[in-house]
């Protein structure tokens, strides 16, 4: 599974997402209005053939979607990477 995100600096995603530094320029047709990040991470996940991207702004969801790209929100990633095995995790409920 290929999934397209922004990874702050410092910070290192499980082994199961590959983080690249994006080598596009910015600004690109049909992004201009979007924050770097979005831009980004949308031309990211164009060059990668992603399965899946990230992006839980309204108006980056449209413009990914239009180009053909596969939208989910965080718990829309977590859920796909739980059916695939990718989590170890344990649900609590706490009340």
């Amino acid at each position: 599974m290929n999934i397209a995100i922004d990874i702050p600096d410092g910070r290192r995603p499980p082994a199961w997402i590959c983080a690249k530094e994006h080598p596009f320029r910015l600004a690109a047709e049909g992004l201009e209005r979007l924050q770097a990040s979005e831009q980004a991470a949308i031309l990211l996940a164009e060059a990668l053939k992603a399965d899946i991207i990230p992006l839980d702004e309204k108006v980056a969801r449209r413009i990914a979607a239009s180009r053909g790209l596969r939208v989910a929100g965080l718990l829309g990633v977590l859920g796909e990477a739980a059916s695939r095995g990718l989590l170890n995790w344990r649900l609590r409920l706490i009340i």
